[in-house]
């Protein structure tokens, strides 16, 4: 195992770290796919993203250069959140699964 993988699998093997998301949590023994990965990043991308934007306009028209885009955040947030994920946590979490599932089929 590597010392990295304990250190993403401990810190995703608490429920209070999940927040928001708990209800996207798998079972220790069950991988992180993609489609999940995605969703996840998706509405947390939305769900600071949109008040980001909101500020960011509210910024901009104080400083008379308006932020025209609402999307922006939120979109660009959700490609970070997802390649965050997928390069850190999904990688850690997957090969634990697949540890877990090797065992308990002996």
């Amino acid at each position: 195992m590597l010392e990295n993988d304990r250190v993403f699998t401990d810190y995703c093997d608490c429920k209070t770290n999940w927040g928001p998301l708990a209800f996207f949590r798998p079972a220790p023994h069950e991988r992180l796919g993609i489609r999940r990965t995605l969703a996840m990043s998706v509405l947390l991308g939305f769900l600071f993203g949109v008040p980001g934007s909101v500020f960011l306009n509210l910024v901009g028209r104080l400083v008379h250069r308006p932020y025209h885009s609402l999307l922006g955040m939120p979109l660009a947030l959700s490609v970070a959140y997802f390649a965050i994920a997928w390069l850190t946590f999904a990688p850690a979490w997957n090969r634990r699964a697949l540890r877990l599932s090797r065992s308990s089929k002996r």
